[in-house]
């Protein structure tokens, strides 16, 4: 996956959104959930606002260190979360996607 400039939400959060990579990512999740699997939304997390409060942010320079980020992914793990509670592995995926 190919990533853009990064984006700040308004609840504070820094993220990186995909600029090429989308169909696959879509796609990967459609063999592992099933053809009924919602469309989600890519991204990386740079900064949540949970982990991040009072960081003084610079986008353009985040966008400089950035540019043209590429990343191949090696192994997807299947999480599941209820509510705010931590993250669960259900699975793990490597060389066999």
């Amino acid at each position: 996956m190919q990533f853009g400039e990064p984006e700040e939400l308004p609840d504070g959060c820094v993220l990186l959104r995909p600029s090429s990579g989308n169909e696959q990512f879509q796609a990967l999740r459609q063999l592992i959930l099933g053809t009924n699997a919602r469309a989600y939304g890519a991204h990386l997390t740079l900064l949540h606002p949970r982990n991040a409060r009072g960081a003084l942010l610079d986008l353009a320079e985040i966008g400089r260190e950035l540019a043209g980020l590429v990343v191949t992914f090696n192994t997807v793990t299947l999480i599941e979360q209820h509510g705010c509670h931590p993250w669960q592995v259900k699975d793990a995926y490597g060389s066999a996607i």
